[in-house]
């Protein structure tokens, strides 16, 4: 509490390299999550920007966990190449496999999940997403990485997401996330 996110804290304008011009925020009603990123003077003013965000100085926690609502805000809704641009990460198809293996999956008969043509469903069909939310944020005693727990109908899910703070030639960036079991 009276941690309040702050832009004075040296965010820059989004790397320009991403060829992505910034685009207006088309989530319907944001999630209490999503909130954590406002400030007293209103929504943080990048946040709706699609590339990965850069600070020239080390970010605030909840700085950087708005970032990751709005990765995971863009996931939900099946926008996976915007999800893409806004953390320092290879493609994400692994990340929505063990998510779907987590929830949806592990609910599912393991042999007819594997056996079934139709097992890389997840895939062709991302509707299962909206059945998953962020839970808590557990940051690690450095403060420079940190999980994000996930539920399915409500229920933590045994796959978590990591993401981490690192400093680059440009700036500090969230990278990740990793699948942690």
């Amino acid at each position: 509490m009276g941690r309040t996110p702050s832009h004075s804290r040296g965010l820059i304008q989004p790397n320009p390299a991403i060829g992505e011009a910034p685009q207006p925020r088309r989530t319907p009603t944001p999630t209490a999550r999503d909130v954590q990123g406002e400030t007293a003077q209103g929504r943080h003013p990048n946040l709706c920007d699609l590339a990965v965000m850069i600070w020239t100085e080390r970010p605030a926690k909840t700085d950087v966990e708005a970032v990751v609502c709005r990765y995971f805000s863009l996931l939900r809704a099946g926008k996976v190449p915007e999800a893409e641009q806004l953390v320092d990460h290879s493609p994400v198809r692994h990340v929505l496999k063990s998510l779907w293996a987590g929830s949806v999956g592990a609910s599912a008969d393991a042999e007819e999940a594997s056996c079934s043509p139709a097992a890389d469903a997840w895939e062709r069909d991302l509707s299962w997403l909206c059945e998953l939310d962020l839970g808590d944020f557990n940051w690690g005693h450095t403060d420079s990485h940190f999980y994000a727990e996930v539920t399915y109908r409500a229920q933590v899910i045994e796959v978590s997401l990591g993401f981490w703070i690192k400093p680059t030639d440009a700036g500090w960036v969230v990278a990740g996330p990793s699948t942690l079991w």
